[in-house]
């Protein structure tokens, strides 16, 4: 079976497969897919008309999720050959990104199954209204920063991507500061690189993106992806401290013009408690579950 490259050519067509069901994990749009480019090699393949996605990178090959079209056995037995012909490590052969409907399948033929993460998915309406005492304390902090400082909030434009990575820089630093665990540190440079492909594929995407300026400079930035026609993945937010307030401000900025999807996902935590307690303070709607399957010891 011979893998074959996938670019921004091959949007389409991977899309006509991820829309053939209804999905609620952030990693089931062509935008979140993509954006690793920097660190894999992404691979396709039709495996019993199924699209299969592979990531193949220094340490290995695995696939990003499970085909795509529907599961069965013998194409799930396919893949993992593939990727045990490449991995020296048999651990490395893996499929990430398993919703929760399809554990059952994967249980039942033998593969070992864990949770990796958690998404938190919010209602829109409640975060572009912030209404009641639950969201009290956001309204503050949104109020605070727009009586304390006039700030523009408008759409991302290409000439802004210098000032996103420097500001995103500048919040990697601070965090750093205050976090020096080397996978912490780690992920916070894997994103930056995500960060910057994402920036150049954003005209060719379905993606949107904000920025806030204070005094001329952008202090802020936030971008996402649709899913499905009701969800909506906030993918990156990030801002300068500095500036009280003004990360629930954007975030409650770009909620108010993504009504039309009833939910957003804010992503997972990356086993961060600080990470986790802020998602859990916009009280989610639910929290779903990724599982990663390997093949049975």
């Amino acid at each position: 079976m011979c893998l074959q490259p996938l670019d921004l050519k091959d949007k389409a067509g991977v899309e006509r497969y991820l829309k053939k069901e209804r999905h609620f994990l952030s990693a089931y749009a062509f935008e979140s897919l993509f954006s690793w480019r920097s660190h894999f090699e992404v691979l396709g393949a039709t495996i019993n008309k199924k699209l299969c996605l592979f990531y193949k990178g220094p340490t290995g090959c695995f696939m990003a999720l499970p085909p795509l079209g529907g599961l069965d056995v013998k194409t799930l037995d396919k893949c993992f050959d593939i990727m045990e012909g490449m991995n020296r490590n048999k651990d490395i052969s893996r499929i990430e990104n398993i919703e929760e409907r399809d554990l059952v399948f994967f249980k039942k033929n033998g593969f070992r199954v864990y949770e990796k993460s958690r998404e938190y998915i919010v209602r829109t309406r409640q975060m572009a209204e912030l209404k009641g005492d639950r969201f009290k304390h956001k309204r503050n902090l949104v109020n605070f920063f727009k009586k304390n400082n006039a700030p523009a909030a408008r759409a991302y434009e290409d000439k802004d991507k210098p000032a996103v990575l420097e500001l995103y820089t500048g919040w990697k630093s601070a965090r750093e500061k205050k976090n020096s665990d080397s996978v912490y540190v780690a992920m916070l440079e894997d994103s930056f690189k995500s960060l910057s492909v994402f920036l150049d594929d954003y005209k060719r995407s379905d993606a949107q993106a904000r920025v806030v300026e204070c005094g001329g400079a952008i202090r802020a930035f936030t971008s996402g992806f649709p899913v499905s026609p009701a969800l909506f993945c906030v993918n990156f937010e990030f801002a300068d401290s500095a500036f009280k307030g003004i990360a629930q401000f954007i975030f409650n900025a770009f909620a108010a013009g993504l009504l039309k999807y009833p939910e957003i996902n804010m992503m997972d935590d990356s086993g961060m408690e600080n990470i986790r307690y802020t998602k859990l303070s916009y009280k989610p709607s639910r929290i779903v579950s990724s599982y990663t399957a390997l093949l049975a010891a």
